[in-house]
C-alpha cells in the first residue's frame, strides 16, 4: 500500500482498509460554556464518535466586527483555562479532541494544548500565509476542508506540507449551511484522492445523513458531522447539526455499508457456495431412460435438485444431446458423464 496513503491521529490509522474515521465536529455549538462542550462530548462519546472537533478563533486577528463570524466568537469562544479543562476531560474518556484554528495567536494556543491534528477549515485552505505560519510552528498531521477551492489551490496548500513532510487528508466539503444536495459532488471524492494520492474524507452541512453515507460509498475514509446535543437556536450550527440519536444511526448504519463494501475481489460468500450445491441447476433425467437410448431434450434437463450429489453444470448439457444411455436410468436421477 502507498505510505502516502495512510494517516494516524493519536493511535487510530486511517487508511483505505480502515473503518470510517467519524468526527464529531462541536465547533462553537457550545456557547462558550465549558459544561455544554463537556455534555456535548460526552454525548458524542456515547454515539461511537472516534473524535470531537472545536473551532477556536482569535476573532480580531480573523474578522472584520461588521461580521456575523466576529460578533459570534466575541460572544461564545471558550477561554484558555476552560480548553485545556476539556482537553483533560477527553484524556480521561479516551476521546481524540482537536480543533479548527483561526488566528496567528490561535496557532500558539493549539500548540500548548498539544493536539494530535490541525483542522483547516474550507475558508482557510486558500491562505497560504496562515498555512505557512501553523506548519511551520506545528508538525502535526493535517486535515484539510476543500469548499469553496478549486483544484490549482488545494495543490498550492498540499504542496506546502508536502514540502515540510507533514502527512495530510482532504475532505470534500461544500461550503453552504445547509447544503443543497445538487451542490455536493460527491463522485469527486475519488478524483481528489487519484489526484492527491492521499486518503479523502467528507465534512457535510447537510441537515440528514444522506450524504455522509453516500460518501463512505464513495470511499470517504473520514466523516465530519456537525453535532449538538439538543435544538438550540442559538447555537451557530445548530441548524445543520445532527441530534444525538440521528449521529449514533449514522454511525451505525456508516458500520454496515463498511460489512457491505467488502474487497475489488469477485468471489462467492462462504455460504453461497454451500447453496451452489442447492441452487445451481444440473443435469436430471426427466423420465425414465433404457439402456443405448439416446438422451434428448424430452428425456434430460437442467433441474435444480435437493439432493447433495455432485452434478454437471448447464455448460455439459450439449454433450449429451444425440449421445446414447450408456445404462438403464431412473427418472429424477442426477447424471454425470458415465451415464453416456
Amino acid at each position: 500500500m502507498n505510505k502516502k496513503k495512510i494517516f494516524k491521529i493519536n493511535n487510530k490509522i486511517i487508511n483505505n482498509k480502515s473503518k470510517t474515521y467519524i468526527i464529531a465536529e462541536i465547533g462553537i455549538n457550545h456557547l462558550g460554556d465549558k459544561n455544554i462542550c463537556i455534555r456535548q462530548i460526552n454525548s458524542a462519546i456515547k454515539c461511537g464518535a472516534d473524535a470531537v472537533k472545536l473551532q477556536i478563533a482569535d476573532y480580531e486577528e480573523s474578522y472584520s466586527k461588521d461580521t456575523p463570524s466576529y460578533r459570534i466568537f466575541k460572544k461564545y469562544s471558550l477561554n484558555l483555562g476552560d480548553l485545556i479543562k476539556i482537553n483533560n476531560h477527553c484524556k480521561k474518556k479516551n476521546i481524540t479532541i482537536f480543533a479548527t484554528p483561526s488566528g496567528k495567536s490561535v496557532i500558539k494556543i493549539v500548540k500548548k494544548l498539544k493536539y494530535p491534528a490541525v483542522k483547516i477549515s474550507s475558508s482557510l485552505l486558500n491562505n497560504v500565509y496562515f498555512i505557512n505560519q501553523i506548519s511551520s510552528t506545528i508538525k502535526k498531521p493535517f486535515i484539510l476542508s476543500c469548499g469553496m477551492a478549486f483544484e490549482k489551490e488545494i495543490r498550492e496548500t498540499v504542496n506546502i506540507l508536502k514540502v515540510k513532510k507533514i502527512p495530510f487528508i482532504l475532505l470534500k466539503c461544500t461550503s453552504l449551511y445547509p447544503a443543497r444536495d445538487k451542490s455536493l459532488n460527491l463522485y469527486s471524492i475519488k478524483t481528489l484522492e487519484k489526484k492527491f494520492d492521499c486518503i479523502v474524507g467528507y465534512s457535510d452541512h447537510t441537515k440528514d445523513n444522506l450524504a455522509c453515507l453516500s460518501a463512505v460509498s464513495m470511499g470517504a475514509k473520514v466523516i465530519e458531522k456537525h453535532f449538538n446535543i439538543e435544538k438550540n437556536t442559538k447555537a451557530p450550527d445548530d441548524k445543520i447539526s445532527a441530534k444525538p440519536k440521528q449521529f449514533s444511526r449514522l454511525i451505525s448504519d456508516i458500520r454496515r455499508i463498511e460489512e457491505m463494501t467488502g474487497s475489488p475481489t469477485i468471489y462467492p460468500d462462504k455460504d453461497e457456495i454451500v447453496l451452489r450445491k442447492f441452487n445451481h441447476r444440473k443435469i436430471v433425467s426427466k423420465k425414465k431412460i433404457l439402456l443405448g437410448q439416446e438422451f434428448n431434450e424430452d428425456n434430460i434437463g437442467l433441474l435444480r435438485s435437493k439432493k447433495l450429489i455432485e452434478g454437471l453444470s448447464a455448460k455439459f448439457f450439449n454433450r449429451f444431446l444425440n449421445q446414447k444411455s450408456s445404462r438403464n436410468i431412473k427418472k429424477n436421477t442426477i447424471l454425470n458423464l458415465k451415464h453416456i
